[in-house]
């Protein structure tokens, strides 16, 4: 247990003991989520949510070519991701993984090897 504040900046650390530190908990939250459909009818949540990556979908495939279909795919997986992760961040005491130097390092780079890999 933390006793003592000793930085002005562990007030964007949040831990319930040295082991378990919540801001990396929440990078892995926006799988669980949204979780597959199990069900006949899907919630509210479900319908928008699938209504938005409908949308941003048809929006992507009218500026790219059939032949990037699944580039498409791709590009609005990591865009909710990443808008997911930043809603995660408006939670009090959460410091915003996506302003991390080592998240975005690590996207940017697996990214960038790829594209270069790619083409």
């Amino acid at each position: 247990m933390k006793m003592i504040m000793m930085n002005l900046f562990e007030t964007f650390d949040p831990s319930i003991n040295n082991y378990f530190q919540l801001n990396w908990i929440f990078m892995f939250t926006p799988t669980i989520i949204f979780p597959n459909m199990y069900w006949l009818i899907p919630s509210r949540i479900m319908m928008i949510f699938k209504l938005f990556i409908k949308y941003l979908f048809n929006e992507y495939k009218m500026i790219m070519s059939n032949k990037y279909i699944m580039n498409i795919v791709m590009f609005l997986s990591i865009m909710i991701y990443i808008m997911l992760l930043n809603l995660f961040s408006l939670i009090p005491y959460i410091f915003t993984s996506t302003s991390h130097l080592l998240f975005n390092l690590s996207m940017s780079l697996s990214l960038w090897m790829s594209f270069m890999i790619y083409s």
